[in-house]
């Protein structure tokens, strides 16, 4: 025999097994069974030959003599020094020299031998544990392939195939099998480590699509699974003998990562593209990770950075909390921490996916160090687990968005400072004063602006101020050397806005009204007053602002009353409304709701104690009113500054016949006083109705009906006549202390009744007190009515279709039909303040016709409020004309052209073109 083996593996003669396969498996790379059979079958020749030359007795020279003269030698004996170095058996040396020819019986022996020894194998898997390392030893299948190379090339084909079909009867579950220890592993031990035998013999791997019909789909799914175990295992012991080369590429400097760790570690889709764009450029590419601009403490915590995800969070947050702690310029420290804060997410956000793909390789070289192969339970479980989201990661998240936005507010306002600058270099209590004078002013002139929006405004004004005298800043110091200047700046701004606003609505003017002529006095007098009575303006303006607010979101006239009563108050000749009747009507109207809200939640009712405490709204004497405002003031103010008030403490009224304890504050309420009915008990009133009656008994019924018409009464009648509501429910509820047993479970349905002499309230006889019978009738006929000059039918007509309307019939259309009917006919008896009030009642649309616009600039004209008429009546020559429906009276268009010249005249306001 030649040496033409172990040039056929480019290797030099030896003994070594494993370097035999070695080279046999490199030179596959060039002789492919599919492009060269022929170059295959004489590679598969010499490895079989240099194979049974390594089981050789170590005597035997590898000189040319020996190599040449073993063709001399019988194959017989080869076989039995073969079979004998399978077993161990060292006398196989001594062996005499065989026949060159085999016979039969002989061929036959071996193949029985190797399969018997296959068979043993698999037996002994499937006899013992399947979890035992004595049954995995790769050796045994060494020795079992160095048994099978004595086989022809067709028998040798046929073995590779009965071991590929019988893998289904020894391979176990890779998903149920333990993961294999690598020390096991590189000991030759384990499921592994057999698998990998097996591919470097039969070179399964080669079949490609034909190796599942032969071996099953189940064992075919097995092997493979097995031998990407042993691969990853082998790559993990060639990465620990060369740890230099292993984790990156030496030509690039790029992380290295094995195909499964890259499916378990870039989920990520776009981490991958950038990590495949670096492989295929060679660098690092520029990529900016957007969510790192705003969050970059979360993405680093997300990418594993744990502790430098929290940091870089706690930097951010604490750059936030200086805007707020620290009292130097605002806008100073905004700009310094934005330039730290987009520096820092602009870095953050150029390095975070090469950060996260090098922080990667740290989880490899780890897991490689606890020698873990991948597995569904290993190696892929543990680089999972690694990159997973830190639990506190959505908290973080909320964090910095926060942070976020507190850094980022301040920032709005160096428009405003810029803007503004000019006030930098003047006194602070100047430029305060100007503040407070504009705001009169603009709230004055501009009936666009909401009270709401003035009170919000006047008491950041006011707090502005506080703060300063709290720091007893002297008056000359300057609007720059105060902390936080642009607390004031940015109320210059706040001024502007509300001057600019517009509205197309219209709203109700007696307010309106109320406010100019009140707001126009405090700007006199606070131009002329004293820093001290300036402070003194300002909070009294702060004390009345939260009653302000609440009474304009609820009540016209309530607020009118409370722009009256404002300090100073309002003289009598220019009064619009008598504060103490409003007063009384918002106390009594709240508290009539109330006890209507209690029997409609199934409480209980005493009359007795509910019907004293009305007649003491009803009779409280004005001035008992106006303490108790006052009283509601300091209280607010006291609340608001967190300071509890006494508020039993109120003077003591005598009524009747016993004393009366001060009124409380209910249901959120600007005043929400009532007066206590604890009385003595040698003088119990309402004998007959002491007792707390349930909401279904004929008392309670009635009860609850004349509440209900005196909620009526008051609201729909004028208020020069809510005297006689006042009278009739005073007398109803002075009659009640006579009646008897039998009548009490009548008797509040009469007093009802007794209401009805009220036009305003006599919705149920309406129907028979008038011939119409449709919505467009009762408007005609109040029409010729009034055209017939028989104004008191009118009234009286147009008093039952606003009770109608009030009832929830015929629409708005009648309300303000009859509410601007009844203002016109105010004005023709010279009531311009009743008619001022019956137009509020006809101000629910955005666009009012050309008559009502006009009648509300003749009803201003006679208030003395010409420039406010001189704009209504330019508005009527800009809408529509009203239609016989919509007005029961006229105003000629000439006429209102006159009036307009004449007004433009008198208020020296130029004519609009």
């Amino acid at each position: 025999m030649s040496d033409d083996c172990w040039t056929a593996l480019d290797i030099a003669a030896t003994r070594d097994e494993r370097e035999i396969r070695r080279a046999y498996a490199r030179q596959l790379k060039r002789f492919r069974p599919d492009e060269d059979p022929v170059g295959f079958q004489r590679l598969v020749e010499a490895r079989d030959e240099a194979l049974l030359l390594a089981t050789l007795s170590e005597s035997v020279d590898f000189s040319e003599e020996t190599t040449a003269s073993l063709p001399e030698k019988d194959f017989d004996d080869i076989v039995v020094v073969a079979s004998r170095s399978v077993q161990g058996d060292s006398a196989a040396a001594d062996t005499d020299a065989a026949p060159q020819n085999q016979s039969d019986a002989q061929h036959r022996g071996v193949l029985r031998a190797v399969y018997e020894t296959l068979n043993g194998l698999i037996d002994n898997i499937k006899t013992n544990n399947y979890y035992s390392l004595k049954t995995w030893k790769a050796e045994n299948w060494s020795a079992l392939f160095n048994q099978a190379a004595l086989l022809g090339m067709d028998e040798h084909r046929a073995f590779q195939q009965t071991i590929a079909r019988r893998l289904v009867e020894f391979l176990p579950d890779p998903d149920e099998y333990h993961p294999d220890d690598l020390a096991n592993f590189e000991a030759g031990n384990g499921p592994c480590a057999v698998v990998e035998q097996i591919e470097n013999e039969c070179q399964f791997t080669w079949f490609g699509l034909g190796f599942a019909p032969i071996a099953g789909q189940r064992a075919s799914d097995r092997y493979f699974s097995w031998l990407a175990r042993a691969q990853t295992a082998r790559a993990l012991i060639e990465r620990r003998q060369n740890p230099d080369t292993a984790y990156s590429n030496p030509v690039n400097g790029l992380p290295l990562f094995l195909p499964e760790d890259r499916i378990v570690l870039f989920r990520d889709a776009p981490l991958n593209n950038f990590f495949e764009k670096a492989e295929e450029q060679g660098s690092w590419p520029f990529q900016l990770d957007i969510k790192s601009l705003f969050t970059p403490g979360s993405r680093l915590a997300d990418a594993g950075f744990r502790k430098a995800g929290f940091a870089v969070a706690a930097v951010i947050c604490g750059l936030s909390a200086s805007l707020n702690t620290l009292h130097v310029d605002w806008v100073l420290i905004a700009l310094l921490c934005l330039c730290v804060s987009v520096a820092c997410r602009v870095y953050f956000s150029a390095t975070h996916y090469r950060r996260t793909v090098q922080h990667y390789t740290r989880y490899v070289k780890d897991v490689d160090r606890r020698g873990v192969i991948y597995s569904p339970r290993g190696r892929r479980n543990y680089l999972a687990e690694r990159r997973k989201r830190p639990a506190l990661s959505g908290h973080l998240w909320a964090l910095e968005v926060a942070a976020t936005v507190m850094l980022v507010f301040p920032l709005m306002t160096f428009a405003t400072s810029w803007r503004y600058s000019d006030l930098m270099d003047q006194p602070v209590a100047t430029v305060l004063a100007d503040q407070f004078v504009s705001l009169f002013e603009i709230a004055a002139g501009n009936d666009a602006v909401e009270t709401t929006s003035f009170v919000s405004l006047a008491a950041s004004m006011n707090k502005a101020a506080l703060l300063l005298e709290n720091d007893r800043s002297p008056e000359s110091t300057l609007l720059r050397d105060v902390s936080r200047p642009l607390d004031i700046v940015r109320l210059r701004s706040q001024l502007t806005e509300l001057s600019e606003r517009t509205t197309k609505s219209v709203k109700p003017l007696t307010p309106l009204i109320a406010r100019q002529r009140k707001l126009e006095k405090l700007a006199e007098l606070y131009r002329q007053a004293s820093v001290e009575e300036r402070r003194a303006i300002e909070k009294t303006l702060a004390q009345w602002g939260r009653l302000l607010e609440e009474a304009a979101l609820s009540d016209p006239l309530y607020e009118a009353a409370l722009w009256e009563l404002l300090p100073p108050r309002t003289s009598g000749a220019r009064s619009l409304v008598s504060p103490e009747r409003e007063l009384r009507r918002v106390l009594v109207k709240q508290f009539l709701n109330g006890n209507i809200a209690s029997i409609a939640s199934f409480e209980k009712q005493n009359i007795a104690q509910k019907a004293a405490q009305l007649e003491l709204l009803l009779n409280a004497s004005d001035s008992l009113l106006l303490a108790l405002v006052n009283a509601s003031v300091i209280t607010k103010e006291e609340t608001f500054t967190g300071v509890e008030s006494p508020l039993n403490e109120f003077p003591r009224q005598k009524q009747g016949d016993g004393a009366v304890s001060g009124p409380r504050f209910l249901d959120g309420m600007i005043y929400n006083v009532i007066g206590s009915t604890d009385r003595s008990d040698d003088a119990p009133r309402l004998a007959v109705f002491n007792e707390a009656l349930p909401v279904w008994s004929e008392e309670i019924i009635g009860w609850e009906g004349f509440l209900k018409y005196a909620v009526r009464c008051l609201n729909t009648v004028a208020p020069d006549d809510r005297n006689v509501a006042r009278t009739m429910i005073s007398e109803a509820l002075e009659a009640a202390q006579n009646v008897n047993e039998q009548d009490k479970s009548r008797y509040w349905a009469r007093a009802s009744n007794r209401m009805f002499d009220i036009p305003s309230c006599r919705v149920p006889h309406a129907p028979a007190a008038l011939s119409a019978t449709t919505r467009d009738g009762l408007q005609a006929q109040i029409s010729n009515l009034s055209a017939e000059k028989n104004s008191d039918e009118a009234r009286t007509a147009a008093h039952y279709a606003l009770a109608i309307a009030e009832e929830g019939y015929w629409g708005d259309n009648l309300r303000i039909f009859a509410n601007s009917y009844l203002a016109y006919d105010s004005l023709q008896k010279g009531l311009p303040q009743q008619a001022l009030y019956y137009l509020d009642g006809a101000t629910d649309r955005y666009n009012l016709c050309r008559q009502i616009r006009a009648l509300r600039g003749a009803t201003l004209e006679a208030l003395g409020e010409k420039e406010r008429a001189l704009r209504e009546f330019q508005a009527s020559r800009r809408t529509y004309g009203c239609s016989s429906t919509e007005s029961g009276f006229s105003y000629d268009d000439a006429d209102i052209d006159n009036r307009i010249e004449k007004l433009a005249t008198e208020t020296e306001a130029p004519r609009p073109q």
